[in-house]
């Protein structure tokens, strides 16, 4: 609890510090701090992206089988799964990618704390304007919809693991509940969350590329 309490202190001196580089911006200081964390943890955040979107591509190619396996023992499901598991193995494609786990513990103490060091600066009385948000401690339709839609272009650009799935069927939700939330939550948390997503619409995009180049070879 302690250590946590120390790194809650630590964020929330940085925001104040990157506040201060802006004059006094709360706004561009959680943009400035958002941005530097979510590229430090781009190294890892991108090898996790290109290991999902490889999945991905290769669970697309092995629908045909998946199929046939279906056909084959649809009315067994123990010896549905086993042949599943067989295939995967056999093709290299692996369900659970260790990486990604590990990823998803270092990201989630980040998300949690900057979302509590940005509640304790705007609590103190630093909101204020940033470009048309009239006070970034309170919630902004208009950078909630911003944001909502950096949500759905990420989720577009993720991979399919099936063809025949549609793609909006991911994209509307995620938009959907991303505007619902940042509704209710300060345009503070709203700034941090869009930084983010900016970032990880980059990272999509270098992704796709380099699987892509690669394949080409």
């Amino acid at each position: 609890m302690e250590l946590w309490t120390t790194f809650l202190d630590l964020l929330q001196s940085l925001l104040f510090a990157t506040t201060q580089l802006w004059g006094g911006s709360v706004g561009f200081g959680i943009i400035t701090l958002s941005l530097v964390f979510r590229l430090l943890l781009l190294p890892l955040t991108y090898a996790i992206a290109r290991d999902g979107y490889q999945r991905a591509l290769g669970m697309r190619r092995l629908q045909p089988h998946l199929r046939r396996l279906q056909e084959r023992y649809g009315e067994d499901p123990a010896r549905l799964a086993q042949e599943q598991l067989k295939l995967y193995r056999h093709y290299g494609v692996k369900l659970i990618e260790p990486r990604s786990l590990l990823g998803g513990l270092l990201q989630l103490p980040l998300f949690a704390g900057m979302y509590t060091a940005i509640r304790r600066v705007l609590a103190s009385g630093l909101g204020g304007r940033w470009l048309w948000v009239p006070d970034v401690a309170r919630p902004d339709a208009w950078l909630a919809l911003l944001v909502a839609g950096l949500v759905g272009a990420t989720v577009m650009l993720a991979p399919q693991a099936s063809p025949q799935f549609s793609r909006w069927l991911l994209v509307l939700p995620a938009a959907v509940v991303t505007g619902v939330m940042l509704l209710k939550l300060s345009a503070g948390m709203g700034l941090y969350w869009g930084a983010s997503s900016v970032v990880g619409i980059v990272q999509a995009v270098l992704v796709r590329r380099g699987v892509s180049g690669r394949a080409a070879v």
